[in-house]
């Protein structure tokens, strides 16, 4: 017996020495020790002796609630769970919705995530299917939104660098003479023009495609995949399969209105925004666009309506003007509450035509209508949780003025609906 205690004092000793995410700087003691708790239960899991692991949590656990330690005690029933799912799945959800309560009162939110993970792996052994994709869905929602943060993060460090540079250059040349200064600010400021605008614009190449690949386009993708394993290795109820099904058919549009997005800017940086305008009626081309939108609209039960004339006319280039069409009436789609309508007019005033897309949907908080148009990827969930890459109407601005037109939106307060009217030449 002492030697194996011996043994296993070796074994934590080691990985406490070779662990690179233990603190260097000072920590409180019962924090430190905590840690170390920790890293011992770590190590008896990493050799299957589950029943010290489980001790080493509980003793976490009853010294981090002595202290007032929460985010510890958290931890400590996050590992009580993981190591009960496998054996008593009751027990171990029990321990793991105590630690969600915990890490959802101090906002912990990568501790939010691991806790939805268990509790989706739990849920899926239980079958729990509905309660597992719920968590799931959760789990990947709240990584979204880290991921989100530590993007906005480096973009300021980004700013802050270059401002420092900038900074710099400028302090260094202070002490040259004034003609050799002059000369310089103006080689300098020519120089820095052109560097910036190289530089923003990689920044916002750079910011839209990490938005939409890792941001927007992965959680759909993630939630599709985890239904279709579910659909093909588990045993499911008729109900269950069509909830899942219905689930699925919302990702994929997401990820196929996503992927056409980008497919469509990428087109635009490559070749220009600036097509090949021709009049033609509008009435025809809607129409072949919501017969391609029926299905995902009658998925909510909503109705469309067009009030367009055939005597009117547009001139603008047809696959941007039925990109632009079908982006607005799939936005409508995706923010409008089931059983409602979408109504789309049109009229004629002199050389110019109009076409507005009108909801019954969610409409647009004041506080976002007033940067609305700003040249940034925002994207925001739709009432059935359908997923965007907010790259559409962008595209959708700048190719309606590329086709010498405009956009303009208004929108009231909830559930009072948006208005989009594109102006585009008869």
């Amino acid at each position: 017996m002492k030697k194996k205690s011996y043994l296993l004092l070796c074994i934590w000793f080691f990985a406490a020495c070779t662990n690179p995410t233990l603190k260097i700087e000072p920590l409180h003691p019962v924090k430190a020790y905590l840690e170390r708790l920790l890293d011992s239960a770590q190590v008896f899991l990493n050799y299957n002796d589950h029943a010290t692991a489980l001790l080493y949590h509980r003793k976490v656990l009853a010294l981090s609630r002595k202290h007032g330690f929460h985010t510890y005690e958290a931890k400590a029933l996050l590992g009580m769970g993981n190591l009960m799912k496998h054996e008593n799945t009751d027990s171990s959800l029990y321990y793991l919705q105590k630690a969600l309560a915990i890490a959802d009162s101090i906002g912990h939110n990568q501790l939010r995530a691991d806790i939805q993970y268990s509790i989706w792996d739990t849920q899926r052994q239980r079958k729990k299917y509905e309660e597992a994709m719920s968590a799931l869905q959760v789990h990947h929602h709240i990584l979204d939104n880290l991921l989100a943060q530590q993007r906005e993060k480096a973009l300021e460090e980004l700013k802050s660098l270059e401002h420092a540079r900038r900074k710099a250059a400028i302090a260094k040349a202070a002490g040259i003479g004034v003609l050799v200064i002059i000369l310089l600010l103006i080689w300098y400021s020519r120089k820095v023009r052109k560097l910036n605008l190289r530089l923003i614009g990689a920044v916002k190449l750079r910011d839209r495609l990490l938005s939409i690949v890792s941001h927007d386009l992965r959680a759909p993708m993630a939630s599709l995949t985890q239904v279709l394993q579910l659909l093909s290795k588990e045993k499911l109820t008729p109900k269950i399969q069509q909830s899942m099904l219905q689930k699925a058919a919302i990702q994929g549009e997401a990820i196929s209105q996503g992927f056409e997005n980008l497919l469509a800017w990428a087109n635009t940086q490559v070749k220009g925004k600036y097509g090949h305008p021709t009049r033609f009626s509008p009435i025809t081309r809607i129409q072949s666009t919501l017969s391609l939108l029926d299905g995902l609209a009658k998925q909510k039960a909503i109705q469309l309506e067009v009030v367009i004339d055939e005597s009117i006319t547009v001139t603008a280039d047809p696959d941007q003007f039925d990109f632009m069409t079908r982006n607005l009436i799939s936005n409508a789609i995706k923010f409008s509450f089931p059983g409602g309508v979408i109504r789309i007019a049109g009229h004629q005033q002199g050389q110019l035509t109009q076409i507005s897309f009108a909801d019954q949907g969610t409409g647009i908080p004041p506080e976002r209508q007033v940067h609305f148009w700003e040249e940034t990827i925002v994207s925001h969930q739709g009432t059935l949780g359908e997923k965007g890459t907010g790259l559409g109407l962008l595209l959708v601005k700048e190719f309606a003025e590329s086709n010498g037109g405009s956009i303009h939106m208004e929108s009231g307060l909830e559930e009072k609906g948006t208005i989009f009217t594109i102006t585009l030449p008869s």
